[in-house]
């Protein structure tokens, strides 16, 4: 499914696709309003334990509406990650295997589309050097450019 447009503020039509992130009952409620005759809406904000939104049932099943979720995580295990991050007491860097700068995303995906393997990540174009050779069998990654290490930081994964 490929998006031809974005909109922020009130809508004026209902779309094939509605990602509601924000994690409120009236988020939700809206999501489901915006959807289109046969559209999809993604569930992924976290509204909390207990918190009920209003689920329209003729609505959501006169106009075929396909309703799906996804938890990632939570707010504590966020910020326990970022912790370990910031921290150095987690290192990506031995799963980087280019660095691109943001306006070198075609190329990022190319490189991405180009390779196989299961040794890295996966390329999102960010900060950093540009790097053309692709990873040749190998799984690409794209990250910023790795900060220095904090001083007396460990360098392995614990």
């Amino acid at each position: 499914m490929g998006a031809t447009g974005f909109e922020l503020g009130p809508a004026t039509s209902r779309f094939d696709l509605v990602i509601e992130a924000a994690g409120t009952a009236s988020a939700v409620e809206r999501a489901l309003c915006l959807a289109r005759r046969g559209g999809r809406v993604v569930l992924v904000g976290l509204a909390g334990n207990g918190v009920k939104a209003a689920l329209p049932i003729d609505d959501v099943v006169n106009n075929d509406l396909l309703i799906s979720a996804s938890f990632a995580y939570t707010s504590a295990a966020w910020a326990e990650v970022t912790a370990l991050l910031s921290s150095a007491r987690i290192r990506l860097s031995p799963l980087v295997t280019h660095r691109f700068p943001l306006e070198a995303y075609e190329e990022a995906y190319q490189v991405l589309r180009s390779t196989s393997g299961s040794g890295g990540l996966g390329p999102a174009a960010a900060g950093g050097q540009a790097s053309s050779a692709a990873a040749g069998g190998q799984a690409s990654s794209v990250v910023p450019p790795e900060p220095a290490e904090p001083r007396g930081a460990r360098s392995s994964w614990t």
